[in-house]
């Protein structure tokens, strides 16, 4: 009798055990996955800063930018974004937003991806700051809204298209149910304008820029940037 007690202890005991222990294993997954997802945001950190420093602070007032200290920038939290599709809402991951913020304002956006050779690349602009700016509300916390025709910021109740002239969206149950993000800084971004480096292997040219006016004409741009750097 007394036996068969102790054999009933011993094994509730290790049912407590394994209810409640954590796999070895699983650590160690979820310990990888948080280390890839810090490289990954250390990665798009200083991509973020090369194309600040040598990109968009040399072109501010193109950007709308004149006004922003560029000795004061930080990347927020990953924007989370979704795709509308006819069967519901689904993530997206093949783009990834970072809002860059200059004393806790959305002054910029970095969209980070990875090419068809595996690089990772990012690019820097200024799309969706003016559609936050301009929602009404105390609720700072956002979300990327994708549809076939139309690129969405979804911020409390509204959501704004990119696209200028194009209608806001209606927000639906579904829609309204998808995670955000708070807009704060977590990591800083160092701006080293290239006109101001040490480095007497870099140096600056003001090249004008001319944007394309469509789809495949990037060359046509390029090049009447640089015959207007070369005149005559």
């Amino acid at each position: 009798m007394k036996l068969r007690k102790a054999a009933v202890f011993v094994l509730t005991i290790c049912v407590l055990i394994s209810m409640f222990s954590i796999p070895a294993g699983a650590v160690g997954i979820s310990d990888a996955v948080e280390a890839s997802e810090q490289l990954f945001v250390l990665q798009v950190r200083q991509l973020a800063s090369v194309l600040l420093s040598a990109g968009v602070y040399p072109e501010k007032e193109l950007y709308g930018m004149e006004d922003v200290d560029f000795n004061d920038l930080y990347l927020g939290d990953e924007i989370p974004t979704y795709v509308l599709t006819e069967d519901g809402v689904s993530g997206s991951s093949e783009v990834r937003y970072f809002p860059v913020l200059e004393d806790g304002q959305w002054v910029a956006t970095c969209a980070a991806y990875y090419d068809t050779a595996g690089e990772l690349q990012a690019n820097i602009s200024t799309n969706f700051v003016e559609e936050y700016s301009q929602t009404n509300g105390i609720d700072n916390r956002v979300a990327i809204v994708f549809s076939e025709e139309e690129s969405y910021l979804l911020k409390g109740n509204a959501m704004s298209p990119l696209r200028a002239g194009a209608a806001s969206a209606a927000v639906s149950q579904t829609v309204s149910s998808l995670d955000t993000v708070e807009l704060s800084p977590q990591i800083s971004v160092p701006v080293t304008p290239m006109g101001e480096t040490d480095n007497p292997n870099y140096d600056y040219l003001s090249v004008p820029i001319d944007h394309q006016e469509g789809d495949y004409t990037f060359w046509a741009a390029c090049a009447s940037s640089i015959i207007r750097y070369f005149p005559g």
